[in-house]
């Protein structure tokens, strides 16, 4: 398991914290990132990896389909929520450089993977730090403007 990291006045600081080794209903997934991309990858292929069906197209829909209207839900402005990710509805929402339809799920120590079906796009980042932003971090804004650019013509 990697290690969790804290950021203080001297620099970065291996953090007290005790992996878990089991599962929790809250969080506690343990994972590799290319696990997490195959994941990503399945999502944004509607339900398939490499040719095998994992979940159906309609249960990635309502998975990735907004189902709180207008209600403000998320980390940020322009987002809602459908069953597991936040996604972006509106305009207010692509200030990450993702389009509209686009969906992520962040969790503890900045980890942060999103989908972005209108550009073809999946991103993972696992930074591990326990400081400092959570998945709205400026490292996290600044690693999406940066594989915007790489795909912009």
């Amino acid at each position: 398991m990697a290690a969790v990291y804290t950021y203080e006045n001297e620099g970065l600081k291996r953090a007290p914290i005790a992996p878990r080794k089991f599962p929790a209903p809250e969080g506690g997934l343990l994972s590799t990132a290319s696990d997490l991309a195959r994941f990503h990858l399945m999502m944004l292929n509607k339900g398939t990896l490499n040719g095998q069906r994992v979940l159906s197209a309609a249960a990635v829909e309502a998975m990735t389909t907004t189902q709180t209207g207008a209600i403000p839900a998320g980390f940020a402005p322009g987002v809602g929520h459908g069953f597991g990710f936040e996604v972006v509805r509106e305009t207010l929402g692509t200030y990450r450089y993702s389009s509209i339809g686009s969906y992520v799920k962040g969790g503890a120590y900045r980890t942060y993977g999103w989908v972005d079906p209108a550009k073809d796009l999946v991103g993972i980042i696992l930074m591990q730090r326990t400081n400092g932003g959570g998945d709205v971090a400026d490292e996290i804004n600044s690693f999406m403007a940066m594989a915007a650019a790489a795909i912009e013509k």
